[in-house]
């Protein structure tokens, strides 16, 4: 995925696992990629609300640990949200267990 034009915002909510040290190795220099490495746990709300706090962009995506994204994902919704003049969007889930069996 080319990263002109996209702001990237990862908050880590106090992780213990060393997910901030990796997360700063990986994007520490990067020039799209703001990182907000919170000292305490606080949830899933009060970090997306500080993610927005941080966005400048049009649209916002949260995408949480979990969640993985197809290559064509911005070339196929990007032009969807323009055309269809949407507010929100809501897309299909699909799954795969540790085995890699889709749901």
């Amino acid at each position: 995925m080319a990263t002109q034009n996209v702001e990237i915002i990862i908050v880590d909510d106090a992780s213990t696992d060393g997910t901030g040290e990796v997360l700063t190795t990986a994007f520490g220099e990067a020039d799209n990629v703001t990182l907000k490495l919170k000292d305490k746990n606080k949830g899933q709300s009060d970090s997306r609300y500080l993610g927005l706090q941080e966005a400048c962009g049009d649209y916002v995506y949260f995408m949480d640990s979990d969640d993985r994204l197809e290559p064509e994902f911005r070339s196929v919704i990007l032009p969807t949200i323009k055309n269809q003049q949407a507010d929100i969007v809501f897309f299909r889930l699909q799954g795969a267990n540790a085995a890699g069996l889709n749901w």
